[in-house]
């Protein structure tokens, strides 16, 4: 009878347990899920996050890809590249019969200008006339003008969807058109069409003066490679945005003495392969560091000074991208 009774008190205890669990979690035990919440969000977030950049490295180099091909089906149609030129003012672009009037070749990601006789004029009057890969897009090589963009691009001057948005409802939206509303904002305004990727086709016969000309104590070629087959084979001729170390597409961050870190760059060769080249130890004659890296070096600061963001008067874009062009490698 005693057995039973405690038995029958025992099972009145579980219930009330039982009833007391169905009422919520205690404070002890909600302490303990969101501890470990929070312990897998510590691990999975980096993780996702390092995910997406992956996944938009692979789109932008899916992109470098397409315009390599599109590069050498231009190139056997018209025996030529994309005109680039040179930084010297007596080279003409091929549409351009006017000395004065030379192309600006200071700016490799122009697509697109209306803002500069012959490319257009401030009444846009006539279509802006296109500039280096503009040319793919027009001759129709490149059906998609998104493959000109890295996804992973940090500035809204070097984004598709910056330049297509109208300025007014009876300009078209296509990529190429212009006004768009982006330039206006800009200080000082203007009217470009720039495109996501420093195309700068380096001429492998070129090594010395008088095509060589010295810019900040370095030589920089006077001219880039007009054919295809003048590329040189062991740099690259388009790679993600070279222009300052904050702006470079794939980097984790910079620490307090401008290091870019974690830096890397998509780069397309003459043979048509895609190289992600990471931020390495060089060995390039010219470099006066000890141990020079692609992204940390005299190159990059004599363009790109830390804590200025502005590159000092004299110094041609030119001299930036070939010096950096040649330590990349294959």
């Amino acid at each position: 009878m005693c057995y039973k009774q405690a038995s029958f008190q025992g099972d009145d205890i579980i219930k009330e347990n039982a009833m007391r669990r169905k009422e919520g979690f205690t404070l002890v035990e909600l302490l303990i899920v969101i501890s470990i919440i929070a312990l897998l969000m510590s691990i999975l977030v980096p993780s996702l996050g390092k995910a997406r950049e992956l996944a938009k490295r692979t789109v932008c180099g899916h992109n470098i890809k397409q315009v390599g091909v599109a590069i050498i089906a231009y190139s056997a149609d018209t025996d030529l590249l994309p005109f680039y030129g040179g930084w010297d003012p007596s080279w003409r672009a091929p549409f351009d019969s006017t000395p004065a009037n030379a192309q600006d070749e200071g700016h490799p990601y122009a697509a697109y200008r209306a803002d500069k006789e012959p490319w257009g004029d401030p009444t846009y009057a006539k279509k802006p006339v296109p500039m280096k890969l503009a040319c793919l897009y027009t001759g129709k090589y490149v059906g998609d003008a998104r493959v000109f963009y890295c996804p992973s691009n940090r500035n809204s001057t070097y984004k598709y969807e910056s330049f297509v948005k109208p300025l007014a409802p009876n300009i078209s939206s296509d990529w190429g058109t212009l006004p768009q509303i982006y330039n206006t904002t800009l200080n000082p305004p203007n009217q470009w069409v720039r495109i996501g990727y420093t195309y700068y086709p380096i001429d492998e016969t070129i090594k010395r003066p008088p095509l060589m000309v010295p810019v900040f104590g370095t030589l920089v070629p006077k001219y880039t490679a007009r054919r295809y087959s003048l590329l040189s084979k062991k740099s690259p001729y388009l790679t993600d945005i070279i222009w300052s170390r904050g702006l470079l597409s794939h980097k984790s961050g910079i620490d307090g003495d401008n290091r870019v870190k974690n830096a890397g760059i998509n780069s397309l060769f003459k043979d048509g392969h895609v190289n992600y080249v990471k931020d390495q130890t060089v060995s390039y004659a010219g470099a006066t560091m000890a141990q020079p890296t692609l992204f940390y070096n005299d190159y990059w600061r004599n363009w790109d000074p830390p804590g200025t963001g502005q590159k000092p008067e004299g110094i041609v874009a030119s001299y930036l991208f070939y010096n950096i062009y040649l330590m990349v490698k294959p």
